[in-house]
């Protein structure tokens, strides 16, 4: 298993590293048939994941990377049925460059699943650190389009529909967000005898919400800034990452 999710990551990072090439090229066709072998090489190493360790994606570096890439690759595969005119070639080009970052950021870790823990039993379990980890793959894609919108910023019709895009993905995103936190409740009901306690974990929670909501009700006057718009709806993603990388 160990050798086969080692070829599993340096086949992903090779191809992200090529597809950036056709990226300057500006081969839209490639680059969708990259993106689909790396969503179906990622999709196998989750599908491993599963049978093997008969368990959701929970944490750590290389699990958590691989399935933040697969559902990164899934949603750009999504946006293309209704992307008529869209710049296919910096969405593209963009998930490229994300995955290839958190792919060499994380070349030194282990590439191997999590070892079992007696919690990983428990579905709440699953649940709370698998839909985060969906959420932080999700919020990462808002980032990219409002990226993809700043650099389309002359075309404002192509910039309207990738703002639109990122907002529902946003939405999207936080509502399986608030479904992580509910399964974390039931988890801590169940470990601690009650559904919420001030701690660290719900401190970042709480932040992470804070900032959607921010990005979701700027004021008129900044909202018209389409950089600030990109900035603050960006502002989740980050955070998100950093709380599963650095947790």
């Amino acid at each position: 298993m160990i050798l086969f999710l080692s070829w599993l990551y340096y086949l992903v990072l090779g191809l992200f590293a090529l597809a950036l090439y056709f990226v300057f090229k500006k081969k839209k066709a490639i680059l969708k048939k990259m993106v689909l072998i790396c969503t179906g090489l990622t999709g196998s190493g989750v599908m491993a994941l599963i049978l093997c360790e008969q368990r959701l994606p929970l944490y750590g570096a290389f699990e958590a990377t691989i399935y933040i890439i697969f559902i990164l690759c899934l949603t750009e595969i999504l946006f293309w049925k209704d992307s008529k005119d869209m710049p296919i070639v910096n969405t593209c080009g963009g998930t490229a460059c994300i995955s290839l970052l958190l792919l060499i950021y994380h070349n030194t870790q282990p590439k191997t699943f999590n070892p079992d823990f007696f919690m990983y039993a428990n579905p709440w379990v699953n649940l709370f650190f698998n839909l985060r980890l969906t959420a932080g793959a999700l919020f990462t894609r808002v980032a990219l389009l409002y990226l993809a919108g700043i650099m389309n910023e002359n075309q404002k019709f192509k910039q309207g529909i990738l703002f639109s895009s990122a907002r529902q993905m946003l939405l999207v995103g936080l509502v399986i967000f608030l479904c992580s936190e509910w399964a974390g409740s039931w988890w801590c009901l169940n470990w601690l005898g009650d559904s919420w306690r001030w701690s660290k974990g719900f401190f970042k929670a709480a932040i992470i919400f804070l900032l959607v909501m921010l990005s979701c009700h700027l004021p008129p006057s900044l909202s018209r800034n389409p950089r600030i718009r990109a900035l603050t709806g960006s502002l989740p993603a980050l955070f998100l990452l950093w709380v599963i990388f650095y947790h």
